[in-house]
């Protein structure tokens, strides 16, 4: 985290093509209605090549916002470094197999598949977190909920996190896929 903190924005569509339109509009609705926000890479001269959105939510943590405990402000940096990682098309380890996967991973699936819930594993510094979401479509994360790895109920928090989903594309599915490319441009790789 820089010495002026994370960078949001609203939401502009100019640097990164995406797919559907329509997925573009309900996008900047959300934005528009501040119920999700644009992440923006921490170094500005970085060009943006995969997008994040973060609810309300995540967009705290990631400020270490009152109420976020103390222990956890060196984690949100971690966790904004990762993000940087992937919107600035750096190499992502994405684990496929919810209960298989390499220690290392960035990302991964979780169970069941089928309901196309990722998170970002913030793994350094201690306490671990993880941040929950899912894609909308090939390179774009919307992180929706966060929680302490220690002693997390992963059913439960899949279960919140695919309740969020609900709440914001109500009539949209997730990407679920066996190809990590689906989720994810190169350079990825599955572990």
């Amino acid at each position: 985290m820089d010495k002026h903190g994370p960078h949001f924005s609203f939401c502009y569509f100019n640097t990164v093509v995406l797919t559907y339109m329509s997925l573009e509009d309900h996008l900047s609705m959300l934005c528009e209605t501040k119920r999700l926000w644009l992440l923006t890479p921490t170094d500005e001269g970085k060009k943006l090549l995969r997008c994040v959105y973060v609810t309300n939510e995540v967009k705290m943590f990631l400020e270490g916002a009152k109420g976020i405990p103390k222990d956890l402000l060196p984690v949100a940096g971690g966790a904004l470094a990762a993000f940087d990682t992937y919107m600035g098309g750096g190499r992502v380890t994405f684990g496929m197999d919810p209960h298989q996967k390499d220690r290392a991973a960035m990302m991964a699936r979780n169970a069941p598949p089928a309901d196309g819930i990722c998170d970002v594993r913030v793994l350094d510094p201690k306490p671990q977190v993880r941040i929950f979401g899912a894609f909308p479509a090939q390179d774009i994360f919307v992180a929706m909920t966060w929680h302490r790895r220690r002693l997390l109920a992963f059913a439960g928090a899949v279960g919140r996190a695919k309740k969020q989903w609900l709440h914001l594309f109500a009539d949209m599915s997730p990407v679920v896929s066996e190809k990590v490319t689906d989720y994810v441009s190169a350079p990825v790789d599955p572990v």
